[in-house]
């Protein structure tokens, strides 16, 4: 019989000014997404603390959907990015070594629901237009 695992709260973390919509990690830390059409990165403090590092805007839209690309994953991002999803219908890739958005990816006719970036670095964006993009760099 395996042990029960208890989890207990070990933080919250706070400043989006509406509901959070994503979340994500990687090697920077905590990153979120909210009604408020920005992206939040928070670095560990301690274990039960974390602080605001970033707050990137350029969503016109909420922002729904988030991952994190590992340093080196997308050819020109040596130092990681996250790439964002959004009601306005755009993907936008973000250098996480600047917080600024260095791509903005559009062609979807409605909001985008889902990104995630491949072993290959193609990012995949999926929306309510029923359609899956797939992009390529370089």
């Amino acid at each position: 019989m395996e042990p029960e695992v208890s989890y207990k709260l070990r933080c919250e973390l706070h400043g989006h000014q509406e509901d959070v919509r994503s979340v994500c990690v990687g090697d920077l830390g905590v990153v979120t997404s909210s009604r408020d059409t920005t992206i939040k990165i928070w670095a560990e403090d301690s274990p039960t603390s974390y602080s605001l590092v970033h707050t990137l805007a350029g969503h016109s839209k909420y922002v729904a959907a988030l991952t994190y690309a590992a340093p080196g994953l997308l050819p020109d991002m040596p130092n990681g990015a996250i790439v964002s999803g959004s009601f306005d219908g755009v993907v936008m890739v973000w250098d996480v070594a600047t917080a600024t958005a260095v791509h903005t990816l559009t062609g979807h006719e409605y909001q985008v629901t889902a990104v995630v970036v491949l072993p290959n670095g193609d990012i995949a964006s999926a929306s309510v237009d029923k359609s899956v993009r797939l992009w390529r760099g370089g």
